[in-house]
């Protein structure tokens, strides 16, 4: 792949799964493999209630992003991803439940609603919910109300009926959260509002310049694909705790993170080594019904003294 400047560079991804509650070092029955592409679901293939794809309408037709491609530079912050689905009971329209995580000393929760809306009566909006039923909802950003999402729809006077979020943060008390930044807690679009700011300029200066390389004033934290609520500077340590709270099938689910590096070290056609690195992990996938925890590392290689890049590599596992 290019690097900043269009030349030649080699990516290196590495991704290992680990059982996420035993709590040791021990490989997941499932490996998730690199992704070459991301993966877009159709929302009539999810399994939603009849009153959720009632209230969907004709945005049930589309398709929303259910993974990210891996084939990213390292990212700059470290991302974590939660692929979950929440159980609402049947309730009324101000029912809901809380569910989130823990990891290390930051929590992340939410209010998972059913499928409900606002419709206008002659005292004005009305809270409702659509028959009471029982729900499945994904905590992908399609269905969070933000910036992009399917429920975007703003409470506005002029509309009979507006759909609300089937899901919002949990605001801790003096912390400001801005609901176009909040896009659940799976992967986050390019189009997402706190990705879209470091994308830089495609003007026509660009075009005639510098396409088809990324403009100048690109910034890499647009790398980062998760919830700005779910980053952090440096890689998790191994120890940290991980809980979460009704995000599966089992109400709680406690894992942590295991001890594990790679080195990589790469050789030209003779055997001469041209670099030694350690892999950087910069993202973490859980899938507390599958009881998984994905890790991902990554190295961007450049041209050795030799001007050409690592004809082989040997990867080594540091637990």
């Amino acid at each position: 792949m290019p690097d900043a400047d269009g030349g030649e560079a080699g990516l290196l991804v590495v991704k290992a799964s680990f059982c996420l509650s035993t709590g040791r070092l021990a490989a997941a029955e499932s490996q998730c493999q690199v992704k070459m592409l991301p993966k877009h679901v159709p929302i009539a293939d999810l399994p939603l209630s009849d009153a959720q794809f009632r209230l969907l309408g004709d945005r049930a037709k589309q398709t929303i992003l259910w993974e990210d491609h891996d084939l990213s530079p390292p990212k700059p912050n470290f991302n974590l991803l939660v692929q979950a689905t929440v159980t609402v009971p049947p309730g009324g329209a101000g029912d809901y439940v809380t569910a989130g995580l823990k990891v290390g000393n930051k929590t992340v929760g939410v209010k998972v609603f059913g499928p409900r809306y606002r419709l206008q009566g002659l005292l004005g909006k009305e809270l409702k919910r659509l028959d009471g039923a029982a729900a499945e909802v994904p905590l992908n950003y399609a269905f969070s109300g933000g910036e992009g999402s399917l429920l975007e729809t703003p409470d506005n006077k002029e509309q009979e009926l507006s759909l609300l979020p089937w899901f919002e943060p949990i605001v801790q008390p003096g912390a400001e959260v801005l609901l176009h930044e909040y896009f659940g807690l799976s992967h986050c679009p390019v189009g997402a509002a706190h990705r879209r700011k470091f994308a830089g300029t495609y003007d026509e200066q660009w075009k005639s310049e510098r396409a088809p390389l990324l403009p100048e004033d690109f910034d890499r934290r647009f790398w980062n694909d998760a919830s700005p609520t779910l980053q952090w500077p440096d890689p998790l340590v191994a120890g940290t705790s991980i809980r979460m709270a009704n995000l599966s099938r089992v109400p709680l689910v406690v894992g942590t993170v295991p001890s594990m590096t790679w080195r990589v070290k790469g050789y030209d056609d003779v055997g001469k080594l041209q670099c030694d690195v350690r892999l950087r992990n910069d993202t973490l996938l859980l899938e507390p019904d599958a009881d998984r925890m994905t890790f991902t590392w990554r190295a961007l290689f450049s041209k050795g003294p030799a001007g050409g890049l690592p004809k082989r590599l040997l990867i080594e596992a540091l637990a």
